[in-house]
């Protein structure tokens, strides 16, 4: 699952996301959108934080769409 699609799903801002990683906000608006993929640390807690529902794979395969 993407992140925009859990975060839409579970009614989570990027203040609130970014608050429970200890990231910037702007970093999350960056993760959602596809323009940057998260360093390792950050998406681990990202997987946990989401249960499992956001993976390392989604980051990556939506990185290739937006460069297609």
């Amino acid at each position: 699952m993407r992140l925009a699609e859990y975060m839409q799903q579970a009614g989570l801002k990027d203040a609130d996301l970014a608050a429970a990683l200890g990231v910037r906000v702007q970093s999350i608006a960056r993760y959602r959108t596809g323009q940057r993929v998260p360093r390792p640390d950050v998406m681990r807690r990202i997987v946990e934080i989401t249960g499992g529902a956001v993976r390392p794979d989604d980051f990556y395969l939506q990185q290739e769409e937006v460069g297609s």
